[in-house]
């Protein structure tokens, strides 16, 4: 009977808009382009459970040779701009996560590894974990890298080596100093 009289005077609205604290890690952090089913797995996490669904706004910093073509996320209801590499994805009411995956699309081009890094971007929804703001994960390539050959000289050799194609006469070179 002692809470009844108080209950109307709770503000439950403040606690519904406490911010959350957003993390990310990478919980699974490769993906493999000859297994489709190997994928990687990145979780976005919040602090609080609140009744209503949270946008969370991702920066993707694409690895060295990796291009948008090279994998696909999913999850979240992710939303990805690939002319500003940036994403949102939606965190559902009364959830505290959301797994974003990452699955490799497989080439034909021998390549290295590559990676893709998420970073979380501050907004005034939420606060970035300063310690779990960003995470990556590598995407495992199949195809054999083709190794150029060896165009080093010999050690001990000097200048280019020489070119089979163009004709010195030594004796021309020999009368040309013995005539001055």
């Amino acid at each position: 009977r002692g809470l009844s009289r108080f209950a109307d005077q709770i503000d439950i609205g403040a606690l519904e808009q406490q911010d959350s604290t957003v993390s990310i890690v990478a919980s699974d952090a490769t993906a493999d382009e000859n297994t489709p089913s190997d994928i990687a797995t990145y979780r976005i996490s919040r602090t609080y459970a609140i009744i209503a669904d949270l946008t969370v706004e991702l920066g993707l910093t694409l690895g060295t040779d990796l291009d948008y073509s090279d994998f696909t996320l999913s999850g979240g209801d992710i939303s990805v701009n690939t002319a500003t590499n940036t994403a949102t994805l939606t965190i559902p009411a009364r959830e505290l996560s959301v797994d974003i995956t990452l699955t490799a699309n497989d080439n034909t081009l021998p390549e290295a590894d590559e990676s893709l890094t998420i970073t979380l971007v501050d907004t005034a929804n939420y606060v970035v974990d300063p310690n779990d703001n960003t995470a990556t994960a590598t995407i495992i390539d199949n195809d054999p890298v083709l190794i150029p050959p060896d165009t080093t000289p010999p050690q001990g050799a000097i200048g280019p080596p020489p070119n089979p194609k163009q004709k010195t006469n030594i004796n021309q070179n020999k009368n040309k100093k013995k005539g001055r």
